[in-house]
């Protein structure tokens, strides 16, 4: 075998053997370690976006948010946390983890999807005391619906519950004192009538034994 073929042989077996040892070792803790990830999110009302803390990342490993390219990464050996803020409420983020260094270097081991909740600017207003309306919750989304839209929609919850609660009276079980009080009368009149006729028959028995 020539050097020169030797040479193309090792030219495209070596490459292979570092992507394998990529995906057997390496690849299979980067993505271990990145399964400990989780986040929460914080609320900003000064400027109405919201603050992600993605906890648990480590220093092998870091993120880049989809929608803008933006980066993050842990700078302390180790795990730590990192924020992404000024998220826009109601919007939808997907954070892709990879590989920082090594031979696994830039691929992709883990992805995050972040639904950030709405914020109701009316959830505070009067309208909202003392109402169980899905609509009062501070979450709830009322970005397409002006003020006037928005009372609308709250004030109708008592009547409509008072429509359900009708219904639910009106739909109880029928049970055995609902029949006796409906029908009382009728029971009473046989009652009478079969008693009278057991007395005239029990008095004309006991002449005719006589």
């Amino acid at each position: 075998m020539s050097k020169r073929f030797m040479f193309a042989v090792l030219f495209f077996v070596f490459p292979m053997f570092v992507s394998a040892a990529c995906m057997n070792q390496d690849l299979i803790r980067y993505k271990n370690i990145s399964g400990h990830l989780s986040s929460y999110y914080d609320y900003d009302d000064v400027s109405n976006v919201f603050n992600v803390t993605v906890q648990n990342l480590h220093s092998d490993l870091y993120i880049v948010n989809q929608s803008n390219g933006a980066r993050y990464s842990n700078s302390s050996p180790g795990i730590g946390d990192i924020s992404i803020p000024g998220l826009v409420p109601g919007s939808r983020i997907t954070l892709k983890v990879y590989v920082a260094s090594g031979e696994c270097i830039d691929r992709n081991v883990y992805t995050m999807y972040l639904n950030i909740p709405y914020f109701n600017q009316y959830y505070s207003d009067s309208v909202c005391a003392n109402n169980s309306n899905s609509l009062c919750s501070k979450w709830a989304n009322t970005s397409n619906l002006t003020y006037e839209q928005f009372v609308e929609k709250v004030r109708i919850v008592p009547e409509e519950v008072e429509k359900v609660e009708t219904k639910k009276e009106n739909n109880r079980e029928y049970g055995f004192f609902d029949f006796l009080g409906d029908y009382y009368i009728f029971f009473l009149l046989a009652i009478i009538v079969f008693g009278s006729f057991a007395i005239y028959y029990l008095d004309k028995k006991n002449r005719f034994d006589f």
